[in-house]
């Protein structure tokens, strides 16, 4: 995807996401077509859809008024070109600090961060929604904290993955020293991780539902994704409950199958038999 992004700034061309999610599995298929079965391909391409396809969209209904209100905080004739919520808010932050004889950025940096954490939130828990599907069929497991680990995972992954790019270009001493801060952050992710795992209830070991829990589940993922998209607050909340609901149904509910109601000790004792003999009559042939 990074060459992608690359080479359309190269040819100044347009940049789309899912066009360039569909060529990147496209070439990955085509080296490799047994890789659609593999749990980390599935699992890489449902979380880049969930962002792109849900998350983003999510994100900008809930926090675009946000990030519009402290774009050019400091730029007051742009207040007329926002809507009248936002610019009245930007107005009223700017007054107070005025009156404070405060800088702006007193109120302009908390506001970033708590957009960042927000915005980092709301993906999570929309790929985690889309997640759960794979990770309770290829792995058994649903873990409800799953989406608070997700927001340091990606802070820290948006700082390694341009610092491990840069590392094709720097000389020695500098990509040593680029390499060692990689290492802190993961090592502080991973104690991160450790540390949460450690918590009751941090993770689920299940069984797999039935089919009609997972048609019902992409049933509620679809109004979801339309309710986000149309922006329809009741029918986004009644999804949203329905999701969860399920999920409370997977954890709480035993799916798993029924032990057999007698033993049938005689078949086994034939096949055993059976399978004795047959060794046996290898051995002397």
């Amino acid at each position: 995807m990074v060459v992608f992004l690359i080479i359309s700034r190269l040819l100044d061309r347009g940049y789309s996401l899912a066009n360039t999610i569909a060529a990147s599995a496209f070439i990955i298929l085509l080296a490799d077509p047994t890789a659609v079965e593999d749990s980390s391909f599935q699992m890489t391409f449902a979380a880049v859809l969930a962002v792109v396809g849900l998350g983003m969209p999510a994100s900008q209904w809930a926090f675009g008024w946000l990030s519009e209100a402290l774009k050019d905080f400091n730029d007051t004739e742009k207040d007329s070109e926002l809507p009248v919520e936002v610019a009245d808010w930007r107005v009223s932050c700017r007054t107070w600090c005025e009156r404070h004889g405060l800088p702006a950025w007193l109120i302009t940096h908390p506001w970033k961060i708590a957009l960042v954490i927000g915005e980092s939130l709301l993906i999570s828990l929309c790929v985690e929604a889309v997640f759960i599907i794979f990770m309770v069929e290829s792995f058994h497991r649903l873990s409800p904290v799953s989406p608070f680990i997700n927001v340091p995972a990606g802070m820290v992954a948006a700082m390694v993955t341009p610092l491990g790019l840069l590392l094709i270009f720097l000389p020695a001493p500098i990509s040593t020293m680029v390499g060692w801060i990689i290492e802190k952050l993961l090592a502080a992710l991973l104690k991160i991780l450790d540390f949460t795992l450690r918590i009751p209830g941090a993770t689920f070991r299940v069984p797999s539902p039935p089919v009609w829990i997972w048609l019902l589940y992409g049933v509620f993922l679809a109004i979801l994704l339309l309710s986000v998209r149309k922006k329809w607050t009741a029918a986004c909340l009644a999804s949203v409950i329905g999701i969860l609901g399920l999920q409370a149904a997977i954890v709480l509910k035993d799916f798993s199958p029924a032990p057999p109601q007698s033993v049938k000790l005689f078949t086994m004792l034939l096949l055993l038999s059976y399978g004795i003999s047959r060794s046996w009559d290898n051995i002397q042939s």
